[in-house]
């Protein structure tokens, strides 16, 4: 099975403003946190990566992804009612294939 597609949640109270940190990447050089997921899913063979973020947040996320040669889609949760909603949320975008589940607390 290929997986080609990615979703980060990154709407969870108290964790959303972790991956708007900046962090010294595995190249020595400081980057958003979201910066090191993304490229770290695109290395993995990702092609595509849909972001659950907060209504209103989409602007802050998509400056701290950095440019990136993927496609990025961010998908906004209208209000938090917990992870398994914000899942949900990436329905239309997953299109019913399998993906890659990063959560934007974690490094990895």
């Amino acid at each position: 099975m290929e997986v080609t597609k990615a979703l980060i949640t990154a709407a969870g109270h108290g964790q959303k403003t972790l991956p708007l940190q900046t962090v010294v990447g595995r190249d020595g050089y400081p980057r958003p946190v979201l910066q090191c997921l993304v490229e770290e899913a695109l290395s993995a063979g990702i092609e595509e990566i849909g972001i659950v973020v907060n209504r209103g947040d989409a602007a802050i996320y998509r400056e701290a992804a950095g440019r990136t040669p993927g496609t990025l889609t961010f998908i906004e949760q209208d209000e938090a009612r917990g992870f398994g909603h914000a899942i949900a949320c990436g329905a239309d975008f997953l299109a019913g294939r399998a993906f890659l589940l990063m959560v934007s607390d974690h490094l990895y």
